[in-house]
């Protein structure tokens, strides 16, 4: 029994330390278990504390945000506020602007009108004076001498046409600019220039409108001399004491056909000359002529020369 007893004894120990080495071995993985979730805890309650600041700093920027958003929302809308005011007052300004506009439109087309009318009557009025001027001197039965330095185009080259004599200093420049602002020549340059340089020259002049000097000017006729600029004056005052000399009376006589001898035949060329040899100066034009001559240029009735002639005109 003692023996039974003692074996069971000893299995039971045997038992029982096999036990309790399970057991231990248990509550050590339990304690391990139990360190690794304390580890884990606390491991987890560092990522909560950082979610929790990291929850703090967010709520913070949210709020910040919040702020930011709202002031943005109220500055939003206080600009578009303004716009909508800034809108009116343009919409306002436009109209202003537009009834201002239309106003100085007005105002503008009436003060043209009244210039373009007055600068219309200033033209007719320049150009009807200028006709009667060009009308003047084709008709002055005088001698017309034309000196011209510098620059002489459109108007300026016909009325120099018109002179008896044209003298030119070597740097005038003429041109008929009429074509070059689609205007006909005016001042009688459409009679004057073909007589003086030929129909067909007159053509290349007038419609190309091109600048001659005074050298070419001289070649084709439409000038007696060129001179210097310092000689020019001179010289044309020269040429017109030279004509003091000729009859005041007869000088007409002489012009007139002269200037008709283009456009008339031979037969009215005589008639001319036969109407003007029937003019008498009077007795006293006579006399004073026949006196300014020199004695040995005096003749008699009887026709030879003499130093006094008591010959009446």
């Amino acid at each position: 029994m003692l023996a039974t007893w003692a074996i069971a004894v000893e299995h039971g120990e045997q038992a029982f330390d096999g036990r309790r080495a399970e057991v231990e071995g248990e509550l050590a993985q339990a304690v391990s278990r139990a360190e690794a979730a304390e580890a884990a805890h606390a491991s987890q309650q560092a990522e909560l504390a950082a979610l929790r600041a990291q929850l703090e700093d967010g709520a913070g920027d949210a709020l910040v945000a919040r702020e930011e958003t709202r002031g943005e929302r109220e500055a939003k809308a206080s600009a578009l506020e303004k716009l909508d005011a800034l809108t009116l007052r343009l919409a306002a300004d436009a109209d202003e602007a537009a009834r201002r506009l239309d106003g100085l439109r007005d105002s503008y087309e009436q003060r043209l009108q009244q210039q373009r009318e007055a600068h219309a009557a200033a033209e007719a009025s320049f150009r009807e004076e200028l006709a009667c001027a060009t009308e003047r001197l084709e008709g002055v039965q005088r001698h017309v001498i034309g000196a011209a330095d510098g620059v002489a185009f459109g108007a300026g080259f016909s009325l120099l046409l018109l002179a008896d004599i044209v003298l030119l200093s070597d740097r005038a420049r003429l041109c008929m600019a009429f074509q070059r602002i689609g205007l006909l020549p005016d001042c009688g340059a459409l009679f004057t220039l073909p007589r003086a340089v030929g129909l067909q020259r007159a053509k290349e002049l007038i419609f190309s409108a091109r600048e001659i000097g005074a050298a070419e000017a001289q070649g084709i006729g439409l000038a007696l001399e060129v001179l210097s600029p310092d000689a020019l004056l001179p010289r044309a005052m020269e040429t017109a004491r030279a004509f003091c000399g000729a009859s005041e009376a007869s000088t007409p006589l002489v012009k007139r056909p002269l200037d008709a001898s283009f456009q008339s035949d031979l037969e009215t060329m005589f008639r001319l000359r036969l109407q003007a040899k029937g003019w008498r100066w009077p007795v006293a034009t006579w006399r004073r002529r026949l006196g300014a001559l020199p004695p040995r240029s005096r003749r008699c009735s009887s026709g030879r020369r003499t130093g006094r002639c008591s010959a009446s005109p």
